[in-house]
């Protein structure tokens, strides 16, 4: 995999476990303990996270690090059958 591939799954990631624990990204900055710069350079793909931040963000998430940097199988669309 790619960086830019990698950072592009952190993104997806952060969001949709923020999105699945009905946690807002201002609040994931306040648990997180990180900065609104730095979560969104992050969630655009344009920094990539080091090592202490993957560790607080998941923390925050209440997941395991590596969570936030494994590929996640893609949902089937309801309507798949067209």
């Amino acid at each position: 995999m790619e960086i830019h591939e990698v950072r592009a799954v952190v993104g997806r990631n952060v969001r949709a476990f923020a999105k699945e624990r009905r946690i807002t990204l201002n609040r994931l900055i306040d648990f997180a303990e990180t900065s609104k710069g730095q979560l969104y350079n992050v969630l655009r793909g344009t920094t990539s996270p080091t090592v202490d931040w993957l560790t607080k963000v998941a923390n925050a998430l209440e997941v395991e690090p590596w969570q936030l940097l494994a590929p996640r199988p893609k949902k089937s669309s309801a309507r798949s059958g067209r």
